[in-house]
């Protein structure tokens, strides 16, 4: 079934994201939940298979995001980051 040269999947897939960005924009849930849910709305809907939603872990730029937040977490709850601004870049 298609509806404007799109197939239904595509429109779930739209509708999907167009939910994701508003729930990002006016709710106080976090975006790896939204993320999560969005996930799980596609692989019920049967628009995106299991081997397709976890084959994107296997990627290594995907690892290296996740490293790079882990680092400037790690950074920021340390105080280093406060310490950069306050000494080397100096107040405004």
């Amino acid at each position: 079934m298609e509806w404007l040269g799109l197939s239904i999947y595509a429109w779930i897939t739209i509708m999907v994201m167009i939910g994701k960005f508003g729930l990002s924009a006016w709710s106080k849930i976090p975006g790896d939940v939204i993320s999560l849910m969005a996930i799980a709305v596609l692989l019920v809907t049967g628009t995106l298979s299991a081997e397709m939603a976890l084959n994107c872990f296997s990627d290594s730029t995907v690892w290296l995001v996740i490293l790079l937040l882990v680092l400037v977490t790690g950074l920021m709850q340390s105080g280093v980051i406060d310490w950069i601004v306050k000494h080397i870049m100096k107040e405004p």
